[in-house]
Parts: structure tokens; sequence; C-alpha cells
């Protein structure tokens, strides 16, 4: 896989947190965090946090299928459970259909309250790799920006 994004060499190594129904959301957080060399955990619904899951980590990539127009409620939680202040969020959502983005920024907006929250991005069942790469390279670009 190509890494034109370094991640390493800035020494922020994100964290890619995903729920997936049917595997499609989980195939396409896995590529993600192959091509950042980036931590992975997948989201429980069950999960309650007692302590920070986004503590050492300055990007927080979270993926889930859209429900009822929007994001899972286990995605909402896991973001309120983080202190996202001075953070970079990068949403994403994988559905079969055409993108409804509109519906899913309210939601993410008031649980990550105080980061820097890059538009959420669409994709598609079996997500070519050149997709999620090109997605990458526009995260870095967003957070490159949040920081000057």
């Amino acid at each position: 896989m190509g890494k034109d994004v370094n991640w390493l060499e800035e020494r922020m190594v994100p964290l890619v947190a995903y729920f997936s129904i049917g595997g499609a959301v989980r195939r396409t957080a896995e590529m993600i965090s192959a091509v950042m060399e980036a931590d992975i955990i997948a989201l429980d619904p069950e999960s309650e946090w007692t302590k920070d899951p986004s503590n050492g980590y300055d990007t927080v990539i979270v993926g889930f299928p859209m429900v009822m127009f929007k994001e899972p409620e286990v995605v909402d939680r896991f973001l309120g459970a983080c202190t996202l202040i001075g953070k970079t969020v990068c949403p994403f959502y994988v559905s079969g259909s055409i993108g409804n983005e509109g519906h899913v920024m309210p939601g993410i907006r008031k649980s990550a309250r105080g980061a820097s929250i890059m538009p959420v991005k669409w994709f598609v069942n079996d997500t070519p790799l050149e997709d999620v790469e090109a997605w990458t390279k526009a995260i870095a670009a967003f957070r490159a920006q949040a920081l000057s």
C-alpha cells in the first residue's frame, strides 16, 4: 500500500474506531488503519468507557454504517467519552446507497465538542483502496490546516 502520508514521521499515530454490522465498515476501517499505520478498535454497543479512549491520540477516525440516516448511538457515546479539545475527528460511513452526510454532522458535532471535525466521508460498500488512500491524504491536509 502506498504511504505518501507518513504519520509516524510526525509521531502522530491516529486511532481508527469503528462500529460495523455487516463487515463493510470493518473492511474499510482496516484499510484506513493499514494505510495510516494507525491503531484500530471495534466499538461494542455494550461498552461503557470509564477512561478516555482517545488518550494518547491527536487524530480520531470514526467509522460506522448509516442507521436511520444518522450515526449509531454507540458512535455518539464513544465520542462523548473522549476528551477531544485540540484533536481532529474524521468521521466516515459506509453505505451501499447514496450518501446522506447532512444528517450525520449535527450528531457528530454535538458528541465531539472541542474537536476540529473534518466533513464526513461517504464510502461505498467494497471501497477501493485508491479511495481510502485519497481520503487519508485529505485527512493530512485538513489536519495541517487545522494546526496552522
